[in-house]
């Protein structure tokens, strides 16, 4: 995997911010452009900065947790229920299936 540009902290802080909106008001992460109103590379990089923890599911249903801020440890809407993620902060996961 590549490793996400930082970029500058306003551009990071306004990202922070839509996804803190959501966490607040108990919703589903929003997307990113141009689906959504996060740009491009901000999850990434949001992550690499430390300030969020992500697991992504199927249909890229995204659930983001805050890691800094006043809202630590609060995260978006959940997955459903019995589903794995695929991809945890950027890495995918493998499952291991079981023959027998």
């Amino acid at each position: 995997m590549a490793r996400p540009k930082l970029r500058n902290n306003a551009w990071l802080d306004e990202n922070f911010k839509i996804v803190e909106a959501a966490v607040v008001a108990g919703v589903r992460c929003p997307q990113t452009y141009p689906y959504g109103p996060i740009a491009p590379g901000a999850i990434s990089a949001l992550i690499a900065a430390k300030r969020i923890s992500s697991a992504v599911y199927k249909h890229n249903y995204r659930v983001v947790t805050l890691l800094v801020g006043e809202h630590s440890g609060k995260s978006t809407a959940p997955a459903e229920r019995g589903l794995t993620p695929y991809r945890v902060d950027g890495v995918r996961m493998v499952r291991v299936r079981r023959h027998g």
